[in-house]
């Protein structure tokens, strides 16, 4: 993972931003370097990722000042603001774990939607509710234990959950591609 090889840079602390702890949205996308005396900013669209950098269109801004510049002035107490914030933010052995799991359903949960998807397509007529699936919290973490359980050698599972907006009923039919989520 990107984050393992980033905390493993001597002169690096990572640390991340709750923002559902927080209250408020987080989708920021900017970076400071330092040597000496000047700091170099970008400021943008672009994700630290290679595609983000190297082949997605994106669109930045790269700024440079001393340390005695406004903007660097206006930035850095931001960004002092939101890292100070103990409240919200947690050090990268506090976080990781917790990030992974996640990272983890997520890439589960999207594998069941593509899957999902895939069976729409093949229908005759598909029917609008196929690409509408969205399973909640507890219903992508069924998905995520599933897949543990099946490494353990169990092959049947089953959840019936009644949501309060409308009723999910899950099942694993003896392989992982058989799941089927469907509105009640």
């Amino acid at each position: 993972m990107a984050l393992d090889i980033i905390a493993s840079l001597s002169n690096i602390e990572l640390r991340m931003y709750q923002t559902e702890r927080a209250g408020n949205g987080f989708h920021t996308k900017g970076y400071i370097f330092q040597k000496n005396k000047e700091y170099r900013f970008i400021i943008g669209s672009s994700n630290l990722t290679q595609d983000a950098l190297t082949r997605n269109m994106e669109w930045n801004t790269k700024l440079v000042s001393t340390n005695k510049g406004e903007m660097v002035g206006s930035v850095l107490s931001e960004f002092e603001k939101l890292w100070n914030a103990a409240e919200y933010t947690k050090p990268y052995a506090e976080f990781i774990e917790e990030y992974r799991r996640k990272y983890e359903e997520k890439q589960l949960f999207n594998k069941v939607v593509a899957e999902q998807k895939r069976i729409a397509k093949s229908e005759v007529l598909p029917s609008v509710e196929a690409y509408r699936l969205r399973p909640n919290s507890m219903q992508r973490a069924f998905i995520y234990n599933l897949l543990e359980l099946r490494n353990k050698g169990v092959d049947k599972a089953l959840l019936i959950s009644a949501t309060g907006e409308r009723d999910i009923f899950m099942t694993d039919a003896g392989n992982l591609g058989n799941i089927r989520v469907s509105a009640a």
